[in-house]
């Protein structure tokens, strides 16, 4: 288990049904962005997720 911390902000706009989202991982040692990182989107139906979309 690492001690290490990162922050997330997360906006949503309901009328436009649009997310965005920041991340600061600038604390954390040794971070690489390879295109593993994604977005999981979950509802009462699909509680294990019903959409993912991968950041690249």
């Amino acid at each position: 288990m690492s001690a290490q911390m990162a922050s997330a902000t997360v906006e949503l706009d309901e009328t436009l049904g649009l997310m965005r989202a920041s991340v600061d991982v600038s604390n954390v040692e040794g971070v690489q962005a390879a295109g593993g990182h994604y977005v999981n989107v979950h509802t009462p139906a699909y509680p294990n997720g019903e959409l993912r979309g991968q950041i690249q």
